[in-house]
């Protein structure tokens, strides 16, 4: 009797596998074929400073467009990713969209209005190198 119920349930699995896609050339053609999507991504890096921190640090991703700079942060809309710290040290900002060309920007401002800008560009940021280091302690290029 078990070996009945066996013999059918291994009868049932390989009609299952058997309709579940076909081989072709190129590779298996099946269930999920066509559903990957590309996960958002998060941006590691290092925020560097050799000063006294006695303001806030905030650590962006953005979208970008060309510009005379190359290219420019996109300020009208809502950073794709963005993280407060204490102080200098490591960060991991969470992409909310899957873009291409993300400026990273470091923005320290201190309690007297002094102002830090440090930025880089993130062609790809699927494929971003680990850690990304953004410096305030250098001066940088204008955004726009």
């Amino acid at each position: 009797m078990k070996k009945w119920y066996v013999m059918m349930f291994m009868g049932l699995a390989l009609a299952a596998c058997s309709q579940g896609g076909t081989q072709r050339e190129g590779g298996f053609v099946g269930i999920g074929e066509g559903h990957v999507t590309a996960s958002q991504g998060i941006l590691r890096g290092v925020v560097h400073y050799k000063g006294n921190m006695d303001g806030t640090l905030v650590v962006e991703a953005r979208a970008s467009f060309p510009c005379t700079y190359g290219r420019c942060p996109v300020i009208e809309r809502v950073p794709l990713g963005q993280e407060r710290l204490n102080r200098p040290g490591p960060f991991a900002i969470s992409l909310t969209e899957n873009e291409e060309n993300v400026i990273l920007i470091a923005t320290y401002q201190d309690k007297t209005g002094k102002t830090l800008v440090a930025h880089t560009l993130v062609p790809d940021p699927q494929k971003a190198i680990d850690p990304i280091s953004l410096s305030l302690n250098r001066p940088h290029p204008p955004l726009r």
